[in-house]
Parts: structure tokens; sequence; C-alpha cells
């Protein structure tokens, strides 16, 4: 990284813009990974991020300008559905990176962005067992978006549209996740507990609920969309 940053800054006369893009994955069990994968995916997605950023600030503080962005995952919103949870806990850590080191470098009119990507028509995603069970589950379109969709958001953030924009996690996905109220009902003869979520909760409460009254509260709580990995 530190010597593909002096080339670009002797060779090409500036830094202006780093994408970090580069990550793995494995799809496994929390239960079965094992510390060496846990560190491989850790070393690309998180280490990757960490020196590339490194590598490029000094000559983007000394021109005070230059834009940063990061590539992320919904998954390190949600966990992940589908996916490890390293490569979730990794794009979660980008995230966190992304506005420290937006904040570190604010003063010298650097910004730094993530973008977090829902389920993108990508080579990446042959890699996900069951992934197109969720397509008919995503609003826009009952498919994927495409890896232009991701390049757009990319392109805006390294524009000068976006100078004023900075520590920002940009969401590229079908529809984001949303605070819903989600009603949480007890049968009292069981014991159990149930949780209804989306656009029918309130009929499926009710039903559920109020003929025996058992009505515990309503709370609020993440809706986390099958659509997002």
């Amino acid at each position: 990284f530190v010597a593909i940053g002096r080339h670009a800054d002797h060779d090409l006369g500036s830094i202006d813009i780093l994408v970090n893009n580069a990550a793995i994955f494995t799809v496994k069990p929390f239960e079965e990974i094992e510390e060496p994968e846990w560190d491989r995916v850790f070393a690309v997605n998180v280490k990757g991020v960490l020196f590339g950023c490194q590598a490029v600030s000094p000559f983007m503080r000394k021109r005070k300008a230059g834009r940063i962005i990061n590539l992320s995952s919904q998954a390190g919103k949600t966990g992940g559905l589908l996916i490890g949870a390293h490569y979730s806990a990794s794009k979660a850590a980008v995230m966190c990176m992304t506005k420290s080191f937006a904040a570190a470098l604010a003063s010298d009119n650097v910004t730094v962005n993530a973008i977090a990507p829902g389920v993108i028509n990508t080579d990446f995603l042959k890699g996900v067992p069951g992934i197109e069970n969720l397509y008919p589950r995503i609003p826009l379109g009952k498919k994927p978006g495409e890896a232009s969709d991701v390049a757009k958001a990319v392109a805006f953030l390294a524009s000068a549209d976006a100078g004023y924009i900075t520590g920002e996690i940009l969401d590229v996905v079908s529809i984001a996740p949303a605070t819903q109220a989600v009603a949480l009902a007890c049968d009292p003869t069981s014991g159990t507990l149930y949780t209804l979520g989306r656009d029918a909760h309130i009929a499926a409460f009710n039903k559920a609920t109020m003929a025996d009254g058992a009505l515990l509260s309503l709370w609020p709580a993440i809706d986390a969309d099958p659509s997002f990995v």
C-alpha cells in the first residue's frame, strides 16, 4: 500500500480518490469458524481498509483534498442472514473505521464515507447458498441490484457534489432497514412469546392476542428484512 501510494503521488501527480473494495468471505456457522479463518477475513476486509487509508492520508492531507470510499455491507448492520459472522463483523468494523477516519481527516478537507450494499448481482453471491430464495422478497423488482448501482454511489461520493458529506454510511438496497413497531404477544397457556412484524403485524396481533387479553406491549425493534445479506 505504501509503495503504491508513493508511486501514484510521484508518477501520476496526486492521489485524489481511494476506493477500498477488496473483501472475502465464507459461509459457515459461527460455531465452526476457526481462528485462522477469522483472522484471514479480518486481514483482508479490515486491515486492508486500515492500511489503504494510512497509505493515502498523508498525500491527501498535504493537498488538503481527497475522497475515501470504503465498501461495507448490509451484513455489518444486520449481522448477516446467510453469510458468516466473521464477514458481518468485519463489515461492521469498516463502518466504525469510516466514521473514525472521517473525524480525523475532516480538518484537511478529506472526506471518508462508506457504502453498504444489500443483495447485488455479482460473482460474490455465487458462494452464498440459498440466496436466490430471497429474491422474491426484495421490494424493488424482486431481484438483486446490479454492480452499476453501487458504482454510481461510489461516483457520487467521489464527486464535488458530495463535498460536504463525510462519515456517512450510504445504503444501496431496495429498502432501508427501519425502526418499526413490532407486536409482542404471549400465549397465556404456554407462555410462548410471539413477535409479529411488517405490514400485517397489527391484524395478526389483534387476532392472536386481543381475544384472550394477553396483550404485552408494543416495542420498537429493527425489522431485519431478509433481502439484506
